[in-house]
């Protein structure tokens, strides 16, 4: 397991352009793990501008998905509002599970199985006695990208 430290002002200008190094291959899943309000969507809003993206980035929590028209393109999903998500069909896995980057909030929302298997977890939390601060650590599944993911995510100690 990787882990990186920063201001959510690093983000930005640090964490983000290693972390769509990791990922602008596509094919990839993520599931974003953390609490309510750490930055899971703002660290997509950082990924997505790293990658060119200017327009507007907002949680995907009552629509479930968003897809972002880039390349490869980002689907955001977000299940927090799901007490058991059995519905693998509206995440549109046929269309940009093979090239595209999936970014799952709240994947424990879902019934075992119903999602694909995360080749990356971010786990973001809080710094004790800070409001600013955030630590993702990375655990990288086994799989096709392994390799890759684990070299790269060796860049962010």
């Amino acid at each position: 397991m990787s882990v990186f430290e920063c201001n959510l002002s690093g983000v930005n200008d640090d964490f983000a352009p290693l972390l769509w190094k990791m990922i602008s291959c596509g094919g990839i899943v993520i599931y974003l793990q953390g609490p309510v309000g750490v930055g899971k969507t703002s660290l997509l809003r950082a990924v997505l501008q790293v990658a060119g993206y200017m327009d507007v980035v907002q949680s995907p929590s009552y629509g479930l998905l968003n897809v972002y028209d880039i390349h490869p393109p980002i689907v955001h999903c977000d299940l927090y509002r799901f007490d058991r998500f059995n519905a693998p069909e509206l995440l549109m896995l046929e269309c940009y599970q093979d090239q595209g980057i999936y970014m799952i909030e709240w994947a424990s929302q879902a019934e075992p199985h119903c999602l694909p298997d995360p080749n990356l977890i971010i786990d973001i939390s809080f710094l004790k006695k800070s409001c600013d601060k955030r630590s993702y650590a990375f655990l990288v599944q086994e799989g096709h990208y392994q390799q890759k993911l684990h070299q790269l995510s060796q860049q962010i100690q």
